[in-house]
């Protein structure tokens, strides 16, 4: 891997013009996997002065897990507010509820259909605000986010980045310096208001490899950490070695879905050193 900053020229790239596989296959993906965006209930409104970690959850039962909770009480000690969007049925329980501001979401609708409903709600409510964005795809953080506002220089900010489909910031967690409206609207191209992709490669292919591409239109986007070969995910190819490198997350899927391919017990071992909290069935997604 490749450690230290590292400005992506997105707007040094070609466009991916129209008639390339690439973008045959993003008409594809979108004719097949868009749909309505998710309806949403405000239960906290957000006010008040930043910095603030929008937090995005899936939990169809409405029931915070470890995890989650050990997430909103390190970015709490770090100073942020928290602004939760939840995916689940009915209303979230006590632990979700003790955020800043709550937003419910109906179930459909992946990662990004939880971010442009928080920062569209930040950008009419707080305006002109730093923004920590993350979802529960990750343990963490194990390090302050603080400090990684402090030492990036670039507007927008990915922990990881990855050269799959096109160069693009890994999207479980990204900065966002000075957010507001102009930037929220500015984003729009990934960031729906009307739609929503509640499939993965949907979300991969028209969301995420390109959020960073759109939003250098706006100013710098880069990253902490790169690949030093283009075929790695640096979160999965060595996430013991990002972790001893001050990396601040580790990826939920190692001790979950992907476990057959790492040493669970060493995952586990990492987590319990940091005073993560363990819950082994929890984490098939």
């Amino acid at each position: 891997m490749a450690a230290g900053l590292h400005a992506i020229p997105w707007m040094a790239l070609p466009a991916v013009p129209p008639g390339t596989k690439l973008s045959a296959t993003r008409a594809h993906v979108a004719a097949r996997r868009v749909r309505l965006a998710p309806r949403t209930e405000v239960l906290a409104p957000a006010n008040g002065a930043g910095p603030w970690a929008l937090y995005f959850a899936f939990a169809p039962d409405g029931r915070a897990l470890g995890q989650h909770r050990f997430t909103m009480t390190r970015l709490r000690e770090q100073g942020f507010r928290i602004l939760l969007v939840v995916a689940c049925n009915g209303l979230p329980d006590a632990n979700f509820m003790s955020a800043d501001a709550v937003i419910r979401k109906e179930l459909n609708g992946f990662d990004f259909s939880g971010y442009a409903i928080g920062l569209d709600h930040l950008a009419d409510t707080v305006g002109r605000t730093d923004v920590l964005v993350l979802n529960d795809s990750v343990f963490g953080p194990f390090a302050d986010m603080r400090t990684f506002f402090a030492r990036t220089p670039f507007r927008m900010t990915g922990f990881t980045a990855s050269y799959a489909v096109e160069p693009h910031l890994q999207s479980y967690a990204f900065l966002i310096r000075d957010f507001d409206r102009a930037y929220m609207e500015g984003l729009r191209p990934v960031m729906w208001r009307r739609f929503a992709c509640s499939h993965h490669g949907g979300v991969a292919f028209l969301q995420e490899t390109r959020l960073g591409r759109i939003a250098a239109r706006m100013g710098s986007v880069g990253s902490v950490w790169t690949p030093s070969d283009p075929i790695y995910d640096l979160t999965m190819s060595d996430p013991l070695g990002l972790l001893a490198a001050g990396y601040p997350f580790l990826k939920r899927s190692v001790i979950g879905k992907f476990s057959d391919g790492f040493d669970s017990d060493a995952m586990i071992a990492a987590l319990t050193a940091r005073d993560h909290p363990i819950e082994r069935t929890s984490y098939a997604a």
